[in-house]
């Protein structure tokens, strides 16, 4: 049996292995003994998102892009625009329904107006409605287009809002 004392004085090779490695540098070297990039690569993102979560803009740019953003909207649409008449006869009324869908995230009340042109003199027609917050409401409306020309133009719209919709009917002239 060996002694403490003659494997101390037993000299060693220069660069020999010395002992069991530590978990650590084993951690940063491949199996083939090359340096592993991704440790480092992941303390310097670790550091600079942290960073950027150090100020408010910072922050309020992860809250935006990772956190999902409520998109506040509203929608106008024709019920059936299959259905809406094509030809207007004189001193005829027209029925047809459109629908505002309310996703501004509260109640909303909703001017309306409904517009046909060309006309000799204006006409348009007002009216308003309160829609509850994740909610729609279809409204039928009565027209007698009164046109110069024809086609003509039967246009709706959100006082307040960039939505519009409209169709055309032909003449009795057409």
């Amino acid at each position: 049996m060996v002694e403490a004392d003659e494997v101390a004085a037993t000299p060693r090779k220069r660069g020999a292995h010395q002992g069991p490695p530590s978990r650590l540098s084993g951690a940063f070297r491949s199996r083939h003994g090359q340096r592993r990039w991704w440790p480092t690569l992941t303390v310097l993102l670790v550091v600079a998102i942290g960073i950027t979560l150090s100020f408010p803009a910072g922050r309020h740019q992860w809250d935006v892009s990772i956190l999902r953003q409520q998109t506040r909207y509203t929608v106008l649409y024709f019920d059936h625009p299959a259905s809406l008449p094509h030809q207007a006869t004189a001193n005829q009324t027209i029925q047809f329904s459109f629908t505002i869908v309310n996703d501004e995230g509260r109640s909303v009340d909703y001017r309306y107006r409904i517009q046909t042109s060309p006309t000799d003199s204006p006409q348009e027609q007002e009216a308003s409605t309160t829609i509850p917050a994740a909610r729609r409401e279809s409204i039928s409306v009565s027209v007698q287009p009164a046109c110069a020309a024809s086609p003509c133009r039967i246009r709706i719209s959100l006082t307040g809002y960039s939505e519009s919709i409209d169709f055309l009917l032909a003449g009795p002239d057409a």
